[in-house]
């Protein structure tokens, strides 16, 4: 990744860092793309986990009298794909305000010869100590954090879980893309429902 892009990355996600960190979620890398990233304000495909963070984590709920309606599910399927799309930039901010911030584990695209599962837990447990430095200085032991990615949660809920972090999921949540959304979404509000106090 050149220089250029790195200082882009790294702008666009100090824009949307919280005064204070109230759940911490860490992604495996940055997209390869170079014109894709979540903290970008103008992505016009993919950015699934923009997306499906959003879907969930600021769906609406239904008022009392709408629960009686038959078509009360389509309240919670969150907002739209054209809406968050368009208005990125506000939803990015909302996610600042609640108090989210999201990293990924390593600075950089993933290696393309790492590429299977396996590969990707064994290159990221070389990056441990990296990512411990990195989340030390943002967050204390008590905030929560979401680790997003089979290879993420494999390579480091044990080691953080060691020195004392709060990982508040026990199971691995899957990156929601290549038709993972669903499960993906399905695993986020779980997590949301069961820490509503904290997250």
């Amino acid at each position: 990744m050149d220089q250029e892009r790195i200082n882009k990355i790294k702008e666009a996600r100090k824009k949307y860092l919280p005064d204070k960190i109230k759940c911490l979620f860490i992604a495996e890398a940055p997209p390869s793309a170079s014109d894709r990233f979540f903290y970008f304000e103008d992505v016009g495909e993919q950015d699934s986990l923009y997306l499906e963070m959003m879907k969930v984590l600021f769906k609406e709920k239904p008022a009392e009298s709408e629960g009686d309606n038959p078509y009360h599910f389509l309240f919670d399927m969150g907002p739209s794909v054209t809406e968050l799309r368009n208005n990125k930039e506000t939803y990015l901010k909302k996610f600042k305000d609640a108090g989210y911030y999201l990293i990924d584990n390593i600075d950089f695209p993933m290696p393309y010869q790492h590429s299977r599962t396996k590969d990707k837990i064994s290159f990221l447990e070389g990056q441990k100590d990296k990512l411990y430095n990195k989340i030390k200085n943002l967050i204390d032991n008590k905030t929560p954090i979401v680790l997003i990615s089979v290879p993420v949660y494999q390579a480091n809920a044990g080691n953080l879980s060691y020195y004392g972090f709060n990982i508040i999921h026990n199971e691995p949540i899957s990156f929601p893309g290549s038709g993972r959304q669903k499960k993906f979404r399905e695993k986020m509000e779980n997590i949301v429902e069961t820490n509503l106090n904290i997250i």
